[in-house]
């Protein structure tokens, strides 16, 4: 069975999702990280939604 480390990458500081999360996670979407997480806190929804859609 192969158990290799998988990444989680949070978009967020002090359990808040930071302003520029869509330009993190457009810089780094090509990376090895298999899943990208976000809090409810910091963005208005308009913006967490095209965050979640992207």
């Amino acid at each position: 069975m192969n158990h290799s480390p998988e990444l989680i990458v949070m978009l967020t500081h002090n359990d808040c999702t930071v302003k520029n999360a869509y330009q993190i996670f457009e810089q780094c979407k090509n990376t090895r990280a298999k899943y990208w997480g976000f809090k409810e806190e910091g963005l208005p929804l308009a913006q967490m939604e095209e965050l979640f859609c992207t």
